[in-house]
């Protein structure tokens, strides 16, 4: 009979220990206060209009080719910021590319075209240049496919100045057999 108290108070100790251990000050969930909602603003410095982009899925909107005053994008909700977690990673998601294929022929007869688009991601830990309260979480998105993030009080000018005109308004190509890609 003491064998089994013995054993009942040893579980129900280790229990405790347990309940107490997940209940610790230190939580990896950052305090309420250092929480921003930023709002997204895309830079787009390729030479094709981007038609979707996110940020941890959150919609960015689209971004035109940007000119030397501005960078493409307008300002969307939102990306969720916490101010005390050192090295935060985001998820930037955007469309690369597209092909075109015939969706279904009119009544006419003429081919009805729709776009496949191609997309491309990378994970970022923004560059915290706020003071304060930050606003604005900017997406830069370069030729090289490379992403740059940065977290800011007010919209800054464009990183690199370039010219409106170098927007390739092409037509996509087709995609293979002129079919929608699986």
């Amino acid at each position: 009979m003491k064998i089994i108290r013995f054993a009942l108070a040893l579980l129900l100790f280790h229990a405790l220990c347990a309940c107490n251990a997940n209940s610790s000050t230190t939580s990896s969930k950052p305090a309420k206060k250092d929480r921003y909602d930023l709002s997204i603003n895309g830079y787009n410095y390729t030479s094709r209009y981007i038609d979707q982009f996110s940020v941890n899925g959150a919609g960015g909107g689209n971004i035109q080719a940007s000119g030397p005053t501005s960078g493409g994008g307008g300002s969307v909700c939102c990306a969720t910021y916490y101010a005390d977690v050192p090295g935060l990673k985001y998820k930037v998601r955007w469309q690369s590319d597209a092909c075109r294929y015939v969706s279904f022929v009119s009544d006419s007869g003429e081919n009805v075209w729709s776009h496949h688009l191609f997309y491309k991601e990378r994970e970022v830990t923004p560059v915290v240049r706020a003071v304060g309260k930050p606003a604005f979480m900017e997406v830069h998105i370069y030729p090289d496919d490379h992403v740059e993030t940065f977290i800011t009080n007010t919209l800054s000018a464009p990183r690199l100045k370039l010219n409106k005109e170098r927007s390739d308004k092409s037509e996509y190509p087709r995609c293979p057999n002129d079919q929608k890609p699986e």
